[in-house]
């Protein structure tokens, strides 16, 4: 059939992988950043919609067993609706759209009205799945032939009318089930009776790519029952096939210290990413909640009497990257541009705020971190002759910040100015989906990584704050720790630094005391 194409309209059928967030493409999560509209499926992880525009329509059209929340015919019209208006639309799938997705009739559905698409492909649940469980689908030892098939599928008295069992049965090669678990019983069966050996191995992976992931391995005989004594939740996949019994020597992913914690990071607008990454590593799956927005000061005025008088000031200290972007906007408002700060030495407050600095063509003489920033020995250290008294400091900061860091500086004579950069307020974008992981027990442990975030959570959370007693507290530092008690959050744990390292080290103790 010829189309043709509408120029003002685009769908993308994104493939989100199997749950761990790291495992979208970069492609797919730009469509998410830039959607209008995003049409989800029950996603193995729905953190994926916090990257969507704080102005996207998130609709829920996801499948489960016996339960559709909207019909596929529904689905199609409704991605062609919504294109027809001129609207950039994802429609995010589990895995890879192609693979057991139903991408393939919604693609056809777009194309015969004429809409433009893209289909961005996902690491479907069986690549990944194995892999986490350290289960190779080919090898050369055993196999070099993969069948994927779906485990969901038509019946006759119990009898599957559309797999090929004889083909299947008497193939030596790996097989893949997707969906399968609910008829495992009959999975088993019709591969013996077929001809497949009954001992051979068979593994049963559960929520795979989380902190929930469970795999429970038994003969092909014996697994129908291994599964219910093991309890096995779906999704789940079922993999048969002799390169099963490389999992013990290979798994890697469920031998970590943390795995099994989902980890609650209240963050603000660039926070507590390096923190996040860490604890992925060590095999934690993170849950990173934006709770705070930064938007203008309520008056600009202090901050552009600052830059006016900027011939007599010494010391630049920026303290985050709003701090930078506040900064900058006032001076292009007064006509300036970074020929303005060339007199002064820039102290720069971790790596973040240096790149955002570096993105506007400027290099820190310094950078600090926040301890070193509180503490200010690192400040003298960057004065002429280290000197502090009558030396003038600008610092932009938050408005309404009562904080003391710059204190021990003001006592030894230095002239500190402090106007407003930019202001923070709580967002509630995301609050419904924090109290559904809350109340259904989906978190194990919260960390909290600063006074502000902490303030923030509790404000956003308000009556349903106590839902937070039931997790391992770690607080990073004592600010944050007393940020905590002042809104009634109790803390198990406050590291002595306020670093993502001491929070870390937290962490694994609490880990190593829990399994020994």
């Amino acid at each position: 059939m010829e189309y043709t194409m509408k120029d003002n309209t685009q769908v993308y059928l994104v493939g989100a992988g199997p749950g761990d967030t790291g495992l979208i493409t970069v492609k797919g999560l730009q469509c998410l950043q830039k959607a209008d509209v995003v049409l989800y499926d029950k996603l193995s992880n729905p953190a994926f919609l916090q990257e969507t525009p704080a102005t996207a329509e998130l609709i829920y059209v996801g499948k489960i067993k016996n339960h559709h929340s909207m019909a596929q015919e529904e689905i199609n019209k409704l991605l062609v609706s919504k294109a027809n208006e001129g609207k950039i639309v994802v429609r995010l799938k589990g895995g890879d759209p192609y693979i057991f997705g139903r991408g393939g009739e919604e693609a056809v559905q777009l194309a015969e009205d004429g809409i433009r698409f893209e289909v961005i492909p996902g690491i479907t649940s069986g690549f990944a799945a194995s892999t986490y469980a350290g289960i190779p689908l080919t090898h050369r030892d055993f196999t070099t032939n993969v069948s994927l098939i779906t485990g969901h599928v038509k019946t006759s008295k119990n009898r599957f009318i559309d797999i090929n069992w004889p083909a299947l049965a008497t193939n030596k090669g790996t097989l893949v089930f997707y969906m399968g678990l609910g008829n495992i019983d009959s999975i088993c069966e019709q591969l013996i009776l077929h001809g497949r050996a009954a001992d051979t191995p068979v593994a049963v992976i559960s929520r795979a790519t989380t902190a929930n992931q469970q795999t429970v391995v038994a003969t092909l005989k014996d697994t129908p029952q291994r599964v219910v004594e093991c309890n096995v939740k779906p999704p789940a996949l079922i993999i048969v096939g002799e390169v099963v019994s490389l999992r013990q020597q290979l798994r890697w992913f469920d031998t970590k210290p943390l795995f099994g914690q989902r980890i609650l990071i209240p963050h603000t607008q660039a926070g507590s990413i390096k923190l996040s990454d860490q604890l992925k590593d060590l095999g934690a799956e993170t849950i990173r909640i934006k709770v705070m927005d930064d938007q203008p000061p309520a008056c600009w005025q202090a901050l552009d009497q600052a830059i006016e008088q900027l011939a007599q000031v010494n010391l630049l200290v920026l303290k985050n990257p709003a701090c930078v972007d506040g900064l900058w906007q006032r001076l292009n408002f007064a006509n300036k541009d970074t020929r303005a700060l060339a007199h002064l030495t820039i102290v720069s407050c971790g790596c973040k705020t240096t790149q955002a600095l570096r993105n506007k063509g400027i290099e820190a003489d310094q950078v600090i971190n926040a301890e070193e920033l509180k503490d200010g020995g690192a400040l003298i250290a960057s004065l002429p002759q280290q000197q502090t008294n009558g030396v003038r400091i600008l610092c932009p900061t938050a408005d309404g910040d009562t904080s003391t860091m710059l204190q021990t500086l003001q006592q030894a004579g230095a002239i500190i100015d402090q106007p407003a950069a930019y202001a923070t307020q709580c967002t509630t974008t995301h609050r419904d989906y924090l109290i559904e992981l809350l109340k259904t027990e989906q978190l194990t442990s919260l960390c909290l990584t600063s006074a502000a975030s902490t303030t923030a959570l509790a404000e956003l959370l308000s009556s349903e704050a106590p839902l937070l007693s039931a997790l391992h507290t770690v607080a990073m530092g004592p600010a944050t720790e007393q940020a905590a008690q002042q809104c009634a959050i109790s803390v198990d744990t406050c590291s002595d630094h306020p670093t993502s390292a001491a929070v870390v080290a937290s962490l694994l103790e609490n880990s190593e005391k829990d399994n020994g």
